[in-house]
């Protein structure tokens, strides 16, 4: 028993973004469009900015309220799926404060006939069931660490994972 795992102790502004509501989920990967969704401690500016992975800025938008709920759309977008996994990092910044979020744009579909579609596209999951532990290191956890976990399985040939017992650490 004990602490294995990172603890944050999150010291904030009486104006600040509520910890875990800065949410990007995809409504229409053909179109590009994306949901954005924050909660604030109280009304304020905010601005939202969204880069590519080559850290252009490819949407700027500015709010002023404590609730989020907005549909936006990002030209041209790029897909994310198994083997290519395009991220965008979005950024939200109100009074000196910033908070990132990465995310890519993808559309999940199940079909009766042909299974699971990633952007429409037939995908056949290869899958492994893995637990949180790190072999010799144990229990204990480092980014490094599972990277380099991620990095073997995607050189077996998985792409999907069912982590077992208890959630996977966020770095994986």
């Amino acid at each position: 028993a004990g602490i294995y795992r990172n603890v944050h102790l999150h010291v904030l502004p009486k104006v600040h973004i509520i910890p875990w509501s800065f949410k990007i989920n995809t409504l229409d990967y053909k179109l590009g469009k994306i949901e954005f969704k924050a909660k604030l401690t109280e009304e304020t500016d905010l601005v939202l900015e969204i880069f590519d992975k080559d850290n252009t800025r490819v949407l700027e938008k500015k709010y002023h309220s404590s609730i989020i709920n907005d549909e936006l759309i990002i030209d041209n977008a790029h897909l994310w799926d198994a083997e290519n996994p395009y991220l965008y990092t979005a950024k939200i910044r109100i009074d000196g404060q910033e908070e990132s979020l990465r995310f890519g744009i993808r559309g999940i579909e199940l079909d009766k006939e042909q299974g699971l579609l990633i952007n429409g596209q037939r995908t056949i999951l290869y899958g492994a069931c893995i637990h949180s532990d790190n072999a010799l290191l144990g229990a204990e956890t480092y980014r490094e660490v599972e990277y380099r976990k991620v990095r073997q399985i995607k050189e077996l040939g998985y792409n999907a994972v069912r982590s077992a017992h208890n959630p996977i650490v966020k770095d994986f």
